[in-house]
């Protein structure tokens, strides 16, 4: 029965809703119609009705202001002017003042200023040390430097310090002291160093005190101990006291080892040359006060494999790259900077 009831309201609440809508699609489509309250033209009808009823004011004349005729009088004849002869002046003539001279020009005499007194230029100091003579020898063991530290009167000086490297390698740096005989003896690289010492190298060296410089930089080369040989050449070795033995357990003969050799591409040792240098000795001097008691370099080498002065470069900052780069200004190679200032040469364009 509830079921029932609850039906029957819903149905009627749909229906309500569909009437109510059907309604208002009438009114939208149709707002005129009869039954509507609010119709258009109800309401305009009753505007009109109530517009109709507002009291309207009477309209005021605006009066319009007059003026009484005013009198114009009659235009007179007026005569016109009378042509006056003209009048003609003639110029009185003006005086022209006599020309006076005109001052000659007098030539003011401009004193020449003094010339400036050239500026002295710095003669660069000596070092305190020099190399007094040099050699080398050959040693099949190691790579070294043996240096003699000598005073002025050319007493041997100990106590003296020596920095020494590879030249081009980057912190290769090194110091060693003489001892009371003033003898340095410096391993450079050893011999079984194989990789090493199968290839040239370039050294440095200069005496130093108190983190100064004190005399010019000396290059030096070494060569190669062993010959970059292959490893079958360690078999086939004519100068090896001990020949190897064939595959019958027989001795083989020298000469048939030394043609062995030679077909491996082997070659021997450089450092059994008397030309080669494995040991570079180097004896430095102390400069003395007086010039003419310094004694000459007993034996010249070059100061370097290639050959650089200020006249190869365009300007001063291309030379100061190329100084810094050789190791100035801690090491002057090519001697670009004579003066031992850090600027090499300074005569060139700054460019």
């Amino acid at each position: 029965m509830n079921g029932r009831l609850i039906i029957i309201v819903i149905a009627l609440i749909v229906g309500l809703a569909l009437l109510t809508l059907v309604c208002f699609v009438t009114l939208y489509l149709a707002p005129n119609l009869a039954f509507n309250p609010l119709s258009p033209a109800r309401a305009t009808a009753n505007a009109a009705t109530r517009i109709a009823k507002i009291p309207t004011a009477t309209a005021t004349e605006i009066p319009i202001s007059t003026y009484p005729p005013t009198w114009t009088p009659s235009a007179t004849f007026t005569p016109g002017p009378t042509k006056t002869t003209t009048e003609t002046r003639t110029a009185t003539p003006t005086r022209t003042s006599t020309a006076t001279d005109t001052a000659t020009a007098t030539r003011t005499f401009t004193p020449v200023p003094p010339t400036s007194t050239p500026t002295d230029t710095a003669t660069p100091t000596p070092f305190p040390y020099f190399v007094i003579a040099h050699s080398g020898m050959n040693n099949c063991s190691d790579l070294g430097l043996w240096a003699m530290i000598n005073d002025d009167q050319g007493l041997p000086q100990g106590g003296i310090t020596i920095q020494y490297g590879e030249y081009g390698v980057s912190g290769s740096r090194f110091l060693s002291t003489s001892d009371p005989n003033g003898r340095i003896d410096a391993l450079l690289i050893p011999g079984s160093n194989r990789a090493q010492t199968t290839i040239t190298h370039t050294w440095y060296a200069f005496v130093v005190a108190d983190g100064q410089q004190q005399s010019e930089t000396f290059l030096f080369e070494t060569d190669p101990i062993f010959a970059n040989n292959p490893d079958i050449c360690d078999k086939y070795d004519p100068n090896d006291d001990e020949l190897p033995e064939d595959d019958d357990g027989n001795e083989i003969d020298e000469d048939d080892e030394r043609d062995r050799y030679e077909d491996e591409g082997c070659i021997a040792d450089p450092c059994l040359s008397s030309d080669s240098i494995n040991i570079k000795i180097i004896d430095w001097q102390e400069r003395s006060q007086t010039p003419e008691a310094a004694l000459p370099l007993t034996t010249l080498e070059p100061l370097s494999p290639d050959d650089y002065s200020c006249d190869d470069f365009e300007s001063q900052a291309e030379a100061q790259e190329f100084y810094e780069s050789s190791g100035g200004p801690t090491i002057d190679v090519y001697e670009l900077d004579p003066d031992r200032n850090g600027i090499a040469c300074e005569d060139l364009p700054v460019g």
